[in-house]
């Protein structure tokens, strides 16, 4: 996967474990690679003003 991505071995290892960052192309690069696709929306508002709880990934 490293190879096929163009990412490190060892910059894979911490982005997996969560202690790296990586750049927008970088993951798109990845996730491509995984036959994954990235979908990005705007986060929901209930009528309360407050934010609807969900899963994040990245921050």
């Amino acid at each position: 996967m490293s190879k096929a991505t163009g990412i490190s071995e060892s910059q894979l290892a911490q982005f997996v474990a969560g202690t790296k960052r990586h750049g927008h192309a970088a993951i798109d690069n990845l996730f491509d690679h995984l036959g994954y696709e990235i979908v990005v929306k705007k986060k929901r508002v209930n009528r309360k003003g407050e934010r609807k709880r969900g899963l994040c990934f990245f921050g």
